[in-house]
């Protein structure tokens, strides 16, 4: 059995959100430089998920942002040179493979949450030596996930970059990071939460697991097992293969609904603060949650493992759901419809009330108070 753990251990936001907030401050003077182009940072994306610039003299935007994909990709760098594991070729592919994929969800759902479609992306691969390099299951699994993401979601891949990092990055690792550029055509399909109301529903879309987020906390859990990432679970897979489960990409989903002019208030992936996300509006509401989506297998183990309340649980993972929309409650059933048409799987959750801000998740007498 494993002692408790805590995720603010590990990566404390009440540390990083004060830096990122000072750093927009900071920046925010040099905004005025776009002036002479006859463009503007749209002030409702700043500090969003991706930052919107209008192009005042047409009828189109510009989404862009950057994204690093954190520490899952250690768990196939220590598996790699694993002597129980390191052998087996195909399926350490296969996690690369899945780590790409992992890196553009993490820019491309953050471009799709103002309402834009993707454009381009650029891909950054470090490696800690020159000798990765030629490893090919590693590399041909990387550029074969970047490509299929990129044919299946219709964004291009123009440049990227393989920097090599010597005794910046630990022996045997990689760090991946992406940054995209997607159009919001026309501007009215900007969604940035300023038309969200007392009323509005609040749906959500699955994920396809742990997805990019919470994952030293999850790592920390998997390594004190006896058998670490080799442990079977129910289903039978080894635990491994759950963590490294690809993150779905919502873009294609989203582009459907805005196609149709469904009405959207909102939007925003559940990734870092787990389901405190649902609260980071600018306005002030209360987000009650009346239906909780069942708990998929990783969590419920990871969960036990690590004696973990739910507090902390639905705090730091997304628990099953990747994806939050808000909307008059009549969109519903056109959201679902579309939903399943791309085989992700729909829920409605609770309603958008006046209040304090905060998420009250009602089936597990939970309240998390103002975050952002």
């Amino acid at each position: 059995m494993v002692s408790r753990l805590q995720y603010a251990s590990l990566v404390n936001y009440k540390k990083v959100n004060p830096v990122k907030q000072k750093a927009l401050q900071n920046f925010q003077s040099t905004f005025a430089g776009l002036n002479q182009y006859k463009i503007k940072i749209v002030p409702e994306s700043i500090g969003h998920t991706a930052a919107v610039l209008d192009f005042q003299s047409t009828d189109f935007m510009l989404a862009f942002n950057l994204e690093g994909l954190g520490t899952k990709s250690l768990i196939a760098d220590q598996l790699a040179v694993s002597k129980t594991f390191s052998n087996n070729k195909n399926l350490l592919k296969k996690f690369y493979e899945n780590l790409a994929i992992d890196c553009v969800a993490s820019s491309i759902n953050d471009l799709t949450a103002v309402g834009a479609k993707p454009l381009i992306l650029a891909d950054m691969i470090a490696f800690a030596s020159n000798d990765l390099l030629n490893t090919s299951f590693r590399m041909d699994g990387l550029l074969a996930g970047f490509k299929k993401a990129a044919l299946k979601y219709k964004f291009a891949i123009p440049c990227g970059e393989t920097p090599v990092y010597p005794n910046l990055l630990m022996p045997h690792t990689i760090d991946l990071s992406a940054a995209s550029l997607g159009i919001i055509s026309p501007k009215k399909n900007f969604v940035s939460g300023k038309k969200l109301k007392k009323g509005d529903k609040i749906f959500g879309l699955a994920s396809s697991g742990l997805h990019a987020n919470g994952l030293s906390l999850a790592r920390k859990i998997s390594e004190r097992l006896p058998k670490g990432y080799l442990t079977k679970l129910k289903n039978g897979k080894i635990l491994a293969e759950e963590l490294l489960n690809p993150s779905f990409i919502y873009s294609n989903l989203v582009s459907k609904l805005l196609d149709q002019k469904i009405d959207l208030h909102y939007m925003n992936p559940i990734t870092g603060h787990g389901w405190q996300k649902i609260m980071r509006p600018k306005q002030n509401f209360t987000y009650r949650i009346s239906n909780i989506p069942d708990k998929p297998l990783i969590f419920d183990f990871l969960q036990s493992q690590g004696k973990l309340s739910n507090e902390e649980a639905y705090k730091t993972w997304n628990m099953g759901l990747g994806f939050v929309l808000m909307a008059p409650k009549k969109e519903g059933k056109k959201i679902e419809r579309i939903a399943n048409r791309e085989k992700i799987k729909f829920f409605e959750l609770g309603i958008v009330e006046e209040g304090p801000k905060q998420v009250a998740l009602e089936p597990l007498n939970l309240v998390f108070k103002k975050l952002f």
